[in-house]
């Protein structure tokens, strides 16, 4: 449904919105926050400065954080510091 206001042109647009915008903006600053050492009450600061100016819930950054910090795992570096361990 389109609201007064809103041509269709606007709604369906190639411009990212707003929550789109804010998930980019998220994973660049953990990338930032892996690459550069920072420890997690810095990162943490970060992204709740974040989530406030942007206005969104602590859902939405959820959404976010947890795939972007799981893909910073190494699973064949993981997997031979198990076996390292076992023996």
């Amino acid at each position: 449904m389109i609201s007064e206001g809103s041509s269709e042109e606007e709604i369906n647009s190639d411009e990212p919105t707003n929550l789109e915008i804010y998930s980019k903006e998220v994973t660049q600053t953990l990338e930032r926050a892996f690459s550069e050492g920072h420890t997690v009450e810095i990162a943490s600061l970060e992204l709740n400065t974040l989530r406030m100016a942007s206005n969104t819930t602590f859902h939405d950054t959820r959404a976010v954080v947890i795939p972007t910090i799981l893909s910073q795992i190494n699973i064949e570096k993981s997997m031979a510091n198990i076996k390292d361990v076992r023996n």
